[in-house]
């Protein structure tokens, strides 16, 4: 079995901007439903679903980015594609 790389540190902040994103939103929904008075309320509700649906799409970008890495890590040099920079392929 091939031996695989950790995973990259900067995947630490994937899970973490994922619950506070949700935490975000769901302080949302519940100062909207009126659960939590807090006037006035579609400001409030502004203020809590944007930063987090920006925590929950950076939390998503960092765990694909973090996934692609690890999977190029992991791959063997030999199996690795070659860069195609020789001027001989060149229609000019």
């Amino acid at each position: 079995m091939a031996k695989t790389e950790p995973a990259h540190p900067a995947m630490k902040l994937a899970r973490p901007s994922f619950l506070l994103g949700a935490l975000f939103v769901l302080a949302a929904v519940v100062v909207f439903r009126g659960i939590v008075e807090l006037e006035p309320r579609n400001l409030w509700t502004v203020l809590f679903v944007v930063p987090g649906i920006g925590f929950l799409f950076f939390g998503l970008t960092v765990a694909m980015a973090g996934r692609v890495l690890v999977a190029a890590m992991n791959t063997p040099e030999d199996e690795r594609p070659g860069w195609d920079d020789d001027e001989e392929d060149r229609d000019e």
